[in-house]
């Protein structure tokens, strides 16, 4: 009965997950030790291995949909990964509980403010508004999609590259709900595109993650039999949903994801 119910909600969790370009991970983790008593470190292999087919599936749907920006997933990707390097060497130092309470208080400000955003919000970010002069500082690229156009600062998201791994590594969780917002509120980026990009760039981090788990033998395939099931199911249903929505929306589902992350951080500190 138990594995039903866990295809069940992975399926739910994944297809919400592929929708807004998180993945899942964020939310499931918890889920599974709460409710259905994981051991963490099980729960963490079990739902890294299953982030490979859900992010292989959206990606392949995007592939067709010309959704992924590929430049800006290999601009922020690798500033991240050095950033994740940082992040693990950082929970030496300092207390996680800490900077999961601050973290968690950040997330759920931008959540509030993504789904409180209007139209004339959106107009308002002009060129004399904050992230206007933010993403224009130092050498930028020019991205030109079907969706829109749109710039991106490289000294701004090599920082934010940086700081979302070092969040990364350090919390124990993956990067796709830090790096939305900052496509999507720093660069402008159309949120149909910041989503599929940062599926894309999801399904190379759970690959290099599922390799660590399986040889720290976190990953016990009995565990994650229902979890890759339900995400490669709520994958499909996720990327069917996805292009029926406006980019306004997606953009107040996002915010509403990371309302859920914030409160699955805190969980996560519970556990």
């Amino acid at each position: 009965m138990n594995f039903l119910f866990i295809v069940f909600v992975s399926i739910i969790v994944s297809g919400f997950g592929s929708i807004v370009g998180f993945g899942g991970g964020v939310f499931m983790i918890p889920i599974l030790v709460i409710f259905f008593h994981y051991p963490i470190k099980i729960a963490i292999g079990a739902v890294v291995i299953s982030l490979i087919p859900s992010a292989l599936i959206s990606t392949l749907f995007n592939l067709n949909k010309n959704n992924i920006d590929y430049k800006t997933a290999v601009i922020l990707e690798i500033p991240t990964i050095l950033g994740t390097i940082i992040g693990a060497y950082l929970t030496k130092i300092f207390s996680i509980t800490l900077v999961e309470i601050l973290f968690s208080i950040i997330v759920f400000i931008i959540g509030f403010k993504m789904i409180s955003q209007t139209e004339s919000k959106k107009q308002s970010f002009g060129k004399n508004s904050l992230m206007y002069k933010f993403n224009n500082f130092g050498p930028k690229i020019i991205r030109k999609t079907d969706l829109g156009v749109y710039k991106i600062s490289m000294i701004v998201s090599t920082i934010f590259g940086i700081i979302s791994g070092t969040i990364a590594g350090f919390l124990g969780i993956g990067g796709g709900f830090i790096k939305v917002p900052i496509m999507t509120e720093i660069f402008s980026m159309p949120a149909v595109t910041a989503s599929a990009t940062a599926l894309f760039m999801i399904l190379f981090t759970s690959i290099s993650g599922s390799v660590s788990h399986l040889l720290l033998g976190h990953i016990i395939i009995s565990y994650a039999i229902p979890v890759i099931l339900g995400f490669s199911i709520g994958a499909f249903g996720g990327n069917f949903i996805n292009p029926k929505l406006s980019d306004k929306t997606l953009k107040q589902l996002i915010g509403i994801g990371l309302l859920l992350a914030a409160v699955s951080i805190i969980f996560n500190m519970i556990i």
